[in-house]
C-alpha cells in the first residue's frame, strides 16, 4: 500500500476500496435494495464520500460474510487518486470466503466455465526484483467435485518455475573459460577442471570455438539456440575429440574418439550466468565407418569468466 505501486511512479497509494474500508469499520456503504431510484454517489476521497452495495438479498451484508457482493463507488483523478489510469463509476466484484482468507489466499482463483477445456492465467514478474540466481515458484491446483476427479489418469496440479533471462550476446560466451566434467574424473588422472580458451567463429552464427577442451589440439565448436528464451538450447555436430591412445593407451578402430551431443537428454546456456550444460557421448568407429563401440555418455559445465578470474586461477595451476 505505500509504495503506490503503478501510480505516480510509486509515489501516490490510492484510496482504499470500499470494500477494504468496510471490512476495517472505517466506512458503511448502503444497501441499493430492490426499488429503482436515482442516485448520488460522491467521490472516494472526499468528505462526504458515499458508495453502495448490491446483493440477491437487498440488505446490506456484513463485509465478512460469504458469498457475492457487488459494491459501486465513484472514483476520480483528485487526492490520492489523482494517478488512477482512469476515473468514473466503479463496479466491485467481492467474492468472499474466509478459509481463503484464513489461508491467505485471496485473488489466486481461475474459474474454468462449464464447456470450457483451459483456464489462462497470467502471472506478472517485475524484471528488475528478479535476481540472476532466483528461481521463483508456485504451484496450480485443479479444484472439481469428487465425482468428476480423474487424476487417476492425469495429475491435479501443475508446479510452474520462473527464472530470469538476460538478453543474449555470443560474445559473452569467448574468452576464458572454467569446464567440468565427468569425462575428466573418469578417463584423465587428477583432472576435475580445465581452464580453456573460446573465440567466436566468424562466419558461423552464434558459434564458439572451445580450444583443447578434452585433449590438446582437438577444438569443438558449439552452436548457440538463442530463439526461444523457454528453450535457450545448444548443439553440438559429431566431432573428434581426441585418439583413443590418448585417452586409453592404445588404438581402437580407426584410432580417433569421437563427440556427439544425444539428443534423449537436453543441452542448454544460461544468459544470465554465462554458462553452458552440455551432455556428450563418446564412442569409437571401424575404419570402414561401422561401430566400434560406445564409451559412455557424460556431463560438462561451460562457466565463463573474467579475465582478472583466470589469471588467479593460473596463479593456482590451472
Amino acid at each position: 500500500m505505500d509504495s503506490g505501486s503503478y501510480n505516480g511512479d510509486g509515489n501516490y497509494p490510492p484510496n482504499y476500496s470500499i470494500h477494504e474500508k468496510y471490512f476495517f469499520g472505517w466506512q458503511t456503504p448502503r444497501n441499493i435494495g430492490n426499488t429503482p431510484s436515482v442516485l448520488t454517489i460522491s467521490a472516494a476521497g472526499s468528505t462526504n464520500h458515499t458508495a453502495y452495495q448490491l446483493n440477491t438479498a437487498n440488505t446490506l451484508q456484513s463485509a465478512t460474510t460469504t458469498g457475492v457482493n457487488y459494491y459501486i463507488e465513484n472514483r476520480q483523478q483528485s487526492g490520492w487518486d489523482t494517478h488512477l489510469p482512469g476515473h468514473g463509476l466503479l463496479v466491485w466484484y467481492v467474492n468472499y470466503s474466509q478459509t481463503v482468507w484464513d489461508n491467505n489466499e485471496p485473488n489466486n482463483t481461475v474459474t474454468i466455465k462449464a464447456g470450457e477445456m483451459v483456464g489462462n492465467v497470467k502471472v506478472q514478474g517485475i524484471y528488475d526484483n528478479i535476481g540472476k540466481t532466483d528461481s521463483l515458484g508456485f504451484t496450480l491446483k485443479l479444484v472439481i467435485p469428487e465425482k468428476y476427479n480423474w487424476t487417476d489418469l492425469y495429475k491435479d496440479y501443475a508446479h510452474v518455475v520462473m527464472q530470469k533471462s538476460c538478453p543474449f550476446d555470443i560474445h559473452n560466451f569467448s574468452g576464458w573459460c572454467m569446464v567440468t566434467s565427468t569425462f575428466y574424473s573418469q578417463y584423465l588422472n587428477n583432472v576435475t577442471n580445465r581452464l580453456i580458451k573460446t573465440e567466436v567463429v566468424e562466419g558461423e552464427e552464434n558459434t564458439v570455438l572451445l580450444k583443447d577442451v578434452y585433449y590438446k589440439g582437438y577444438d569443438l565448436k558449439l552452436k548457440f539456440k538463442p530463439g526461444n528464451a523457454l528453450e535457450p538450447l545448444v548443439e553440438m555436430d559429431d566431432q573428434v575429440a581426441g585418439t583413443t591412445g590418448e585417452a586409453f593407451g592404445t588404438i581402437y578402430g580407426d584410432g580417433k574418439l569421437r563427440i556427439s551431443q544425444p539428443s534423449l537428454y537436453t543441452s542448454y546456456f544460461n544468459t544470465c550466468q554465462n554458462y553452458v550444460i552440455q551432455y556428450v557421448s563418446f564412442n569409437v568407429l571401424n575404419k570402414d565407418g561401422s561401430s566400434y563401440g560406445n564409451v559412455g555418455t557424460f556431463i560438462s559445465l561451460f562457466e565463463w569468466i573474467s579475465d582478472a578470474e583466470a589469471e588467479k586461477l593460473k596463479e593456482q595451476g590451472y
